[in-house]
Formats: structure tokens, sequence, C-alpha cells
């Protein structure tokens, strides 16, 4: 029977794509002509499918369908990309920012860093936020 053939070409899962149109029109269709089939009806309520699991199925697939459709269709942001002050300073210049900065982490921020105040993650990210800040001031002078 061509309905049976069908269905076995519906459980190849691999081939079908919901968010493709012809795809979804196939299941559509194939569980409607289901529905109107009078031996998958016998057959499918030895199993307990009955006309109410097949439209809650094609309820399920219709929102499957337009979550896919919408998904696809909407636009990705370009990822906006950070352009460091670094990377526009010569490198001579990035060391003696580099040192200014170990310096001043050195003496004005570690010796008043009560002792379980700031973690070394917490004191690494202060010192790369104060080389960037430094980068930023040297580039606009």
């Amino acid at each position: 029977m061509e309905l049976f053939k069908d269905l076995d070409e519906l459980f190849d899962i691999d081939k079908l794509d919901l968010s493709k149109e012809e795809d979804y029109q196939k299941i559509v269709d194939l569980i409607n002509e289901c529905k109107d089939n009078e031996l998958f009806s016998i057959v499918g309520s030895l199993f307990g499918i009955d006309s109410d699991m097949l439209d809650n199925l094609l309820e399920d697939l219709k929102k499957n369908h337009d979550d896919l459709i919408a998904k696809n269709n909407k636009k990705e942001e370009p990822e906006k990309t950070i352009e460091r002050p670094s990377s526009k300073i010569d490198t001579q210049v990035g060391l003696q920012i580099h040192k200014l900065v170990q310096e001043y982490i050195d003496t004005m921020v570690k010796p008043y860093n009560p002792k379980n105040g700031l973690s070394t993650d917490q004191l690494n990210d202060a010192y790369a936020g104060l080389y960037e800040f430094a980068c930023w001031m040297f580039n606009h002078k």
C-alpha cells in the first residue's frame, strides 16, 4: 500500500527537515492521510493512536516548523568586536605603559589590599583595565 510506503519514508528522519516547507508539508499530508485511512485507524487503535493524538501531533509539528522558520529567518547581528586601545600603540610604548601600570599596582594597590580583599584574578583584571586605560589616554593626547 502507498500509505505504508510513505510511512516508511517518514520514519527516515535523517532525510526530513522541518524548516523546509516541502518536508513539513509532506509530513502533514501523510498524517492527514493516516487520519482518513480506515486500516490505519484500526491498526493505530491497537497501539493507542487515535485522531486526537494525530491532531496534537499536527499542532506540535506546526509549532516546531514555525519556530524553525522564525529562527532561520532571524538575521544574526554581526558580532561586536572590541578594538582595545593597546592595539593602537607601538610595542615600545606598550612596554613602558606596562612597567608603569605594574609599578602602580605593586605600590598603590597591593599594599593596601586587605588579607581577604581582592583575589589574584581581580588584581589581574585591575591591571588589565588600568593598562587599557593608560593606552587610551596615550592615544588621546
